[in-house]
């Protein structure tokens, strides 16, 4: 548990630190706009591979390196031999979960590669940013969408929710006056004491 708690505050921490030494240094500029958003501009190029390489190619390693992981886990784990025809139930929730491991990581890595890659090059042009802004933006808003389509749980999950929502805007309160069937368990006798 304290290793899950380290690398949490470290996979916070260690972007900061990045930042700010880039900052002290003068290796990064912000600049700004007047009624807009502001931009960090890096003075060279080492700086630019240097986050693209820890921003974007290490996390996207990792990734990969996980899924190989589980793709490897499932073919040890599998007893069966090629010739035989049954199939556990186990084997297939694998097979599945690494499946559905797979789409998830492929469309998030083709929604937030381009954001992530053209955010840390100096690039002037707005709508180029425009465009990967918007993508980055999709695969925010579709991240729940995949996951509760690819496990039926969250689906049911975001049914309620969903059921819930329309319930409140449209005031469609379950009445709880309502008389509820009494259930009575006819084995077990009761005494009222005087």
């Amino acid at each position: 548990m304290k290793l899950l708690i380290l690398t949490k505050f470290c996979i916070s921490l260690i972007p900061l630190i990045i930042f700010i030494v880039e900052f002290l240094f003068g290796w990064a500029q912000i600049k700004e706009r007047i009624r807009d958003s502001c931009d960090v501009l890096y003075m060279n190029i080492y700086i630019q591979v240097f986050n693209i390489t820890f921003g974007y190619a290490l996390p996207m390693f990792l990734n990969v390196l996980v899924i190989y992981a589980s793709i490897r886990h499932v073919n040890l784990t599998s007893t069966l031999r090629r010739t035989q025809h049954h199939v556990s139930a186990r084997e297939k929730y694998h097979h599945s979960l690494v499946i559905q491991f797979l789409c998830f990581y492929l469309i998030w890595g083709g929604l937030w590669s381009p954001y992530v890659i053209i955010s840390q090059v100096s690039f002037n042009e707005k709508n180029v940013m425009n465009t990967f802004t918007l993508l980055s933006l999709i695969q925010i808003a579709v991240d729940p969408i995949i996951i509760a389509a690819l496990d039926v749980r969250f689906w049911h999950e975001w049914q309620k929710v969903w059921v819930r929502v329309k319930n409140s805007i449209n005031f469609n309160r379950p009445n709880r006056r309502q008389i509820q069937p009494l259930t009575m368990n006819l084995n077990r006798i009761q005494v009222k004491a005087p």
